[in-house]
């Protein structure tokens, strides 16, 4: 059972089934403004968020960050890409506890300010090192966040 799908950007692999299964059990996306527009358009049941903009499901707060990547879906038919808003991270808020989910990005410097503000217990970090950071840059990053230097 799926109440609520959170969405960081929008590539195929992020988006591919998000359509199906949102209609299927109902769920809600939640993703940037311009990507939940392009999914509801498609038929998913859909909330739009904006960059520093938090959503609140039942004892769950999600809040949204910058992440530096890029985001867009595809349109194989025609060949063609749709702009579907900035890439994000996501904070998951929950009984007194923060996970950070960094999405597929780049390092950067705010990921200090997330780790400041907002203390994570968990980060959730890409290293594919070829469309988001590696290896190296996620050391850097799990050091911003929790600190350890």
């Amino acid at each position: 059972e799926v109440d609520l799908i959170l969405l960081t950007h929008g590539h195929g692999d992020h988006t591919a089934d998000v359509v199906s299964i949102s209609k299927r059990t109902g769920a809600t996306v939640v993703a940037v403004f311009e990507l939940a527009t392009l999914l509801n358009w498609r038929g998913a049941k859909t909330h739009g968020v904006g960059l520093g903009g938090t959503y609140r499901f039942g004892d769950l707060k999600v809040k949204y960050t910058l992440a530096f990547h890029s985001s867009s879906l595809e349109d194989e038919e025609n060949r063609n890409f749709h702009y579907s808003g900035m890439p994000a991270g996501i904070l998951i808020m929950a009984e007194g506890k923060t996970i950070y989910h960094a999405g597929d990005t780049a390092l950067f410097s705010d990921m200090k300010v997330i780790g400041e503000g907002h203390a994570p217990a968990l980060a959730l970090l890409p290293i594919g090192d070829n469309f988001t950071m590696g290896p190296e840059d996620a050391l850097v990053a799990a050091e911003w966040i929790f600190h350890f230097f």
